[in-house]
């Protein structure tokens, strides 16, 4: 009965381990594909259950983003809100990294004949997130070195 309904609300759920889970709604996104929206942070014996986004896929407690050559990439407005795909990882040392794709590359705007590839880049913002589903950095691109590093050594002390 939970697949039926999961089913008929499209909701997605990631597992990030130790009870931890964040569910979705895959809404389209306008541009030709699906984006999550409605995204919630559970953990059903702790009784947590934080919303991350909006119907819409707007942050409700966007930490911020860190500056970077991200920026002069962008090809479209830059908006807090979820426009394409997103990951989460499982929980390492009491954090986990939610990855949010802001821009895809050119191949996602080509056709099935394979036109209208255009030559952008794909461009992803990472923030680390407690065991509250809490952000505890802003957003940082693969080149912020600060919180890559801090992500590294928590994978690495997790091992």
């Amino acid at each position: 009965m939970d697949d039926l309904l999961k089913l008929l609300n499209n909701v997605t759920t990631i597992q990030l381990g130790n009870g931890y889970y964040i569910t979705y709604r895959e809404r389209s996104n306008g541009l030709g594909g699906f984006r999550p929206a409605n995204i919630t942070f559970h953990h059903d014996e702790k009784n947590i259950h934080r919303e991350i986004t909006d119907m819409d896929g707007a942050f409700l407690n966007y930490p911020g983003h860190e500056k970077g050559e991200w920026e002069e990439k962008l090809t479209m407005l830059f908006v807090p809100k979820t426009r394409f795909v997103i990951y989460v990882s499982k929980f390492v040392d009491d954090v986990c990294r939610f990855s949010w794709m802001v821009q895809p590359d050119g191949m996602y705007w080509m056709d099935e004949d394979g036109y209208g590839m255009t030559d952008e880049d794909e461009i992803w913002l990472y923030a680390l997130m407690n065991e509250a589903g809490e952000f505890i950095t802003p957003f940082f691109d693969k080149h912020n070195k600060r919180y890559n590093k801090q992500w590294e050594r928590i994978m690495a002390n997790g091992k």
